[in-house]
Order: structure tokens, then C-alpha cells, then sequence
């Protein structure tokens, strides 16, 4: 999930689909990576947060934390 959508931003989306969902995992990604950031989405109900630029293991290795999987697996 995207911090900054057009239309409905990620912090929003996360809440509305906390309500319509509480156990799956929602990771947040944003270019701005500011502390403020960071609290509103812990508070809006995501997982994780990951501050872009990020590279394409950390991505994998942080779906596979919520998800459950293994490095093998999948």
C-alpha cells in the first residue's frame, strides 16, 4: 500500500480495510519515510512500513514475514 493514492490515500484505505479484514497483512511503502508517517499508519492498522527507495530483497523478505512463507516455500 501506497502512503500517497490519488483518491483515497494509503492511511485511509488501510482503515477501511482493517474494518473489512483485521488479520490481513497490510505493508506500507511511501517515499516519505518521516516519523509522523510511520505513526499514522501503525495507528491506521498496517504491519509494516517500508521507506522507499527499497530494494527487491527487502520487499520479498518482508512479504514472506506476513505471509508466513519461507525462502524456500512458494
Amino acid at each position: 500500500m501506497d502512503i500517497k493514492m490519488p483518491n483515497l490515500d494509503g492511511i485511509e484505505a488501510t482503515r477501511i480495510i482493517r474494518e473489512l479484514s483485521p488479520t490481513i497483512p497490510i505493508i506500507m511503502q511511501s517515499a516519505y519515510a518521516y516519523e509522523n508517517d510511520r505513526q499514522m499508519s501503525f495507528e491506521a492498522g498496517c504491519n509494516d512500513f517500508l521507506a522507499k527507495p527499497l530494494s527487491k530483497d527487502i520487499l520479498k523478505a518482508t512479504i514472506r514475514k506476513w505471509l508466513g512463507e519461507t525462502e524456500n516455500s512458494g
